[in-house]
Order: C-alpha cells, then structure tokens, then sequence
C-alpha cells in the first residue's frame, strides 16, 4: 500500500475522504482504517466502476452491521459516487485470503 489518495483527482478524493468519515461515525471507537482495493486502485478502472474500500472495524459482523453500510452506500450512490464498502474485522479474522491479499497488494490508504 504504497499508494496514497492523493493520486485521486480531488473530487473523488474528498468524496472518499467523506464517506471513510461517515463510515466511522457509524462505528464510534471501532473504526479501525479504510482501504481503497479493486480497479479504482490499480489504476485500471472504467469511467462506470464502482469504489471498492475495505473498512476494518473492530469486532464487526457482516450479518448484523452490513445493513448499516448497504444503507450509507446507497446515499453516496444516489449523489453518484458508486462505492462499495467491504466491512471486515480490524483482526482480519475469517477474512478470505485472497481478499486481503488483493487489499494489501492494490490497496490506497484513505
């Protein structure tokens, strides 16, 4: 993760930086850190693709906090910023390897 997001144009970047703080006030002393992964960047997105980030969260539950992101994410989608958050425990326990491998591999700090 050599990458910072500063290598976004600055609309993005804000819009990012934005949502990385609207993630944490919904998890208050739990938020950990977000990644931006995927094709956004690797540099390698189309115009349309969304913004993956990875949001590692201590003690998170996808079955009983997803929900949560879904429902944040739909707000920045409507304004037409089409993330994607992944909530993952800060301990990446039971994560998928490849997942974080592919996080920490492309990943850009936010």
């Amino acid at each position: 993760m050599g990458q910072s997001v500063a290598c976004l144009d600055s609309q993005s970047g804000a819009s990012l930086r934005q949502f990385v703080a609207d993630a944490a006030a919904l998890f208050p002393g739990r938020f950990r850190n977000a990644v931006l992964f995927g094709s956004r960047a690797r540099g390698d997105a189309l115009d349309d693709s969304d913004w993956d980030v990875a949001l590692f969260i201590d003690g998170f539950d996808e079955s009983r906090e997803g929900d949560d992101l879904g429902f944040l994410a739909g707000r920045y989608w409507l304004r037409g910023m089409m993330v994607s958050p992944v909530g993952l425990p800060a301990d990446r326990r039971d994560v998928a390897a490849g997942l974080l491998a592919n996080i920490d591999r492309d990943g850009i700090a936010l």
